[in-house]
């Protein structure tokens, strides 16, 4: 991508509040047009998103573990 075309998307680039509600629109769409199509009650889609946030939370945390091993490592190697 060209320099002025990157130029160009941060000045139209949308407020951050306006962004965040757009995502949660379309991730409120999604959930909705999913419990219809399997026919899932609400509790089923709770469990489901719930265990979606846990999952992403351990990937985070062992993405942040790994981080930090580089780093003591870094440090040890260079004592």
């Amino acid at each position: 991508m060209t320099e002025e075309k990157k130029e160009e998307q941060k000045e139209t680039r949308l407020p951050d509040g306006f962004r965040i509600e757009q995502a949660r629109n379309y991730l409120r769409m999604h959930i909705n047009r999913a419990a219809a199509t399997y026919d899932l009650p609400g509790e089923v889609i709770d469990l489901i998103i719930e265990g979606l946030l846990a999952e992403e939370q351990r990937q985070r945390i062992a993405l942040m573990a790994e981080q930090t091993d580089i780093l003591v490592n870094r440090k040890e190697n260079e004592a």
